[in-house]
């Protein structure tokens, strides 16, 4: 924050459609609260608390505010007030409530002018068409339409979420290719080897990456690895 130099930035990780909710600060997982979801026994990053505020107080070095769904149920200027009064009171992070989608729409009307927003995807969502509606980006944008070329590509995964979890599963029953990395019984040089080694097995003759021309050989076949290895951290 302080190298961008704002002094105020919103924390939602909600996403109601996929079932991410936040009511009072705490963050809910469908109908259970953080903390009794499957993620309370990640292996890496238990979650044994679903207040946000609790959870983001010791990594952060300024003060930690809400504003609530009563603050958002009344529209993005309320909203707005409210996260300018915190901010007059030196309320640095924000964590603001989101249990529908109209709530991500007026939240995102809130705070479209912020430099930094902090969440997961859906609350920056409605961006794109709130920017067009006031010319600020071509329509065309707005509509999220990319083409890609089709080819191969490399799904990392790292989350141990129930729902990734089932995702990975339907995956491999259907015969997709994978490679797990396993950090707690090899050392980083081992599995960076065995899964470079993967990705030549699966891609002898690999394509190119981002239309840099660039073709994928050891180099950055070894670089994918150890970005791998990372993540698995």
């Amino acid at each position: 924050m302080e190298s961008l130099g704002v002094s105020q930035t919103i924390y939602c990780p909600a996403f109601p459609e996929n079932g991410r909710a936040i009511f009072m600060g705490n963050l809910f997982v469908g109908e259970q609260p953080l903390s009794e979801s499957p993620m309370k026994d990640h292996p890496l990053t238990p979650m044994r608390d679903s207040n946000l505020a609790r959870l983001l107080g010791p990594q952060v070095t300024k003060p930690v505010g809400l504003a609530n769904r009563l603050s958002v149920a009344k529209g993005a200027a309320f909203l707005a007030d409210r996260l300018s009064k915190l901010a007059s009171q030196g309320v640095a992070h924000v964590v603001v409530d989101a249990v529908a989608n109209d709530d991500l729409y007026i939240i995102a009307e809130a705070c479209q002018d912020m430099v930094l927003l902090t969440g997961g995807s859906a609350v920056a969502m409605p961006l794109p068409e709130l920017w067009a509606k006031q010319g600020r980006i071509e329509r065309s944008a707005a509509s999220g339409s990319r083409s890609f070329d089709p080819g191969p590509a490399i799904v990392l995964s790292g989350s141990c979420s129930a729902m990734t979890n089932r995702q990975v599963a339907e995956f491999l029953s259907k015969g997709g290719p994978s490679f797990r990395l396993d950090p707690l019984r090899s050392p980083r040089p081992a599995m960076q080897r065995c899964s470079t080694g993967w990705l030549r097995r699966i891609h002898p003759s690999p394509p190119d990456l981002r239309n840099r021309g660039t073709r994928l050989g050891p180099c950055c076949a070894r670089t994918i690895g150890r970005r791998s290895c990372r993540l698995s951290d």
